[in-house]
């Protein structure tokens, strides 16, 4: 079921915390700290501070982490080629991509999922040293995709860090048959022109160049248009009849302001 709107919140979200391992070292460490405390045991003590000491580290890298992934230390490269995306209703759409960097190198189980604006459900799948984004869309017109929820582990699986990288692309979502004709090698402009050119003639009697019909000569027809040959072998005069191409205007106003998406697909009234 497609939602209207499947976008994680977006914005500079960039969080981290304990993992359960994490948690586990923590409370770990508190009490080898409180036994030593209590007990006055040196040595437990100075264990517990070399823990302690670790988990501060941990929780500083994922600091410096964080500031990595805000300033630079990620980059998205597209592994298909550039412009907007096309896909329909029925196929949806695929693209490869890889991300960059010496921040998002050192993240472990990472994991990615897109943020989309509009109707369109997707998910990123691993591809060997890159990602490949899948996408459906159910509803004609377009959608965006806003970026990416990345969340990963750092220090041996003590930090889970969270960060979201922005990444805007239009997506248009068309019709089956206008999906082919963009990608035909002139993008689809000539065989638009040539279905308008047919959707706007009409063809009747008059004077063309293409021949309509042969017909028995009436008064009043052209001399010129005798068909001398058809003549001959009828015995009796035989006028030529050709097409004369008439253009008419047809316009179709369609409202596609905000209001009209407004529910859910099916209730909106553009559906």
């Amino acid at each position: 079921m497609f939602e209207r709107d499947s976008l994680r919140p977006i914005g500079k979200q960039q969080s981290y915390r304990l993992t359960r391992a994490g948690l586990f070292l923590a409370l770990s460490v508190t009490s080898i700290l409180a036994v030593g405390a209590l007990r006055g045991q040196l040595l437990t003590l100075t264990l517990g501070g070399f823990g302690a000491i670790g988990l501060m580290a941990a929780l500083w890298s994922a600091r410096l982490q964080m500031h990595g992934l805000r300033h630079g230390g990620c980059a998205i490269s597209l592994l298909d080629e550039a412009g907007v995306w096309r896909c329909g209703t029925e196929g949806g759409l695929t693209k490869r991509f890889r991300f960059e960097g010496s921040s998002i190198g050192r993240l472990t189980g990472l994991a990615v999922s897109p943020g989309f604006v509009g109707v369109v459900e997707g998910e990123c799948l691993r591809d060997g040293d890159a990602w490949s984004l899948s996408a459906r869309c159910g509803r004609l017109g377009h959608a965006w995709l806003q970026g990416f929820h990345l969340a990963g582990e750092l220090s041996l699986g003590l930090i889970r860090v969270e960060s979201w990288q922005p990444y805007h692309q239009r997506i248009e979502v068309l019709p089956r048959h206008f999906i082919a004709r963009a990608q035909g090698a002139d993008g689809g402009r000539f065989g638009r022109a040539q279905a308008r050119s047919q959707a706007r003639s009409t063809s009747r009697a008059g004077f063309g160049l293409e021949l309509r019909e042969l017909r028995d000569h009436q008064p009043g027809d052209p001399f010129k248009h005798i068909a001398w040959s058809a003549t001959a072998r009828r015995g009796r005069l035989v006028s030529r009849v050709f097409e004369a191409h008439s253009r008419r205007s047809v316009w179709i106003v369609l409202d596609a302001s905000p209001s009209m998406f407004w529910g859910a697909p099916g209730d909106a009234p553009i559906d």
